[in-house]
C-alpha cells in the first residue's frame, strides 16, 4: 500500500511537469477575464455594461408580432397541432350544424365543417374499400363513415386536405353516414 502512495505522488509530479512544459511560452489568461474573454469584449457583444447581461441575451431578443392566423399556420406547420386557436376559426360558416347538436338530429341529413383528426381505412368482405374518418370542429368530435360508393367518390380527399365540409345522415349510434365530402379552402 505504501508503494501505491509513492507511485501516485510520482504520477502527480509527472503530470505537473508535463503541464508546465505545454504551457511554457504562452501568456497567462489576463486578469479580470473569464475564459479569456475580457469584460470589454463581453459588453460589445451584449450591448450593455449590466452585470450578467450575456446570460440574458436570448430573452431580450426582439421577435416579430404574428397575427392569430399566422400563428395557427406556423403551429400547424412546425408542431403539427394548433395551440393558439382552432383551424376552423377563420372559415366562414354557412349554416352548417355543430358537432354538439348531432344527438338531437338522429335520422336527419346534416352538413358539418370539420378538421380531420384521424382516419381508418378498412376493406369489406366483398373486397371493396371503406373508411372511418374522425373530424372535429370548435365544439366537439364526430365520426363519419364512408361506405364503398361514397369512398370511391370522395375517399381521396381525406389524403389531400384536412379541412372538409361533410354531408350525410346521422345514424342512431351517432356516426354520420357520409354522402358527400368537399375540401374547404380559405
Amino acid at each position: 500500500m505504501h508503494d501505491d502512495a509513492a507511485g501516485n505522488a510520482v504520477a502527480v509530479e509527472s503530470f505537473a511537469s508535463d503541464r508546465q512544459r505545454h504551457t511554457a511560452g504562452r501568456s497567462p489568461t489576463p486578469l479580470g477575464t473569464r475564459d479569456g474573454v475580457t469584460e470589454k469584449n463581453r459588453n460589445i457583444v451584449c450591448g450593455s455594461k449590466r452585470a450578467g447581461c450575456h446570460q440574458r441575451g436570448i430573452g431580450e431578443m426582439q421577435t416579430p408580432e404574428y397575427t392569430l392566423e399566422q400563428k395557427l399556420r406556423y403551429e400547424r406547420e412546425i408542431l403539427e397541432v394548433c395551440v393558439s386557436g382552432h383551424p376552423l376559426d377563420f372559415l366562414p360558416r354557412n349554416g352548417e350544424t355543430w358537432s354538439n347538436e348531432l344527438p338531437g338530429l338522429r335520422g336527419k341529413r346534416v352538413t358539418l365543417c370539420g378538421w380531420v383528426v384521424t382516419y381508418r381505412h378498412v376493406g369489406t368482405k366483398n373486397y371493396r374499400n371503406m373508411m372511418f374518418v374522425t373530424l372535429e370542429d370548435q365544439r366537439g368530435v364526430y365520426e363519419v363513415v364512408l361506405f364503398p360508393d361514397a369512398y370511391d367518390r370522395y375517399g381521396g380527399l381525406v389524403f389531400e386536405t384536412r379541412l372538409m365540409r361533410v354531408t350525410g345522415r346521422v345514424e342512431q349510434d351517432g356516426q354520420i353516414k357520409g354522402e358527400m365530402l368537399e375540401a374547404l379552402k380559405k
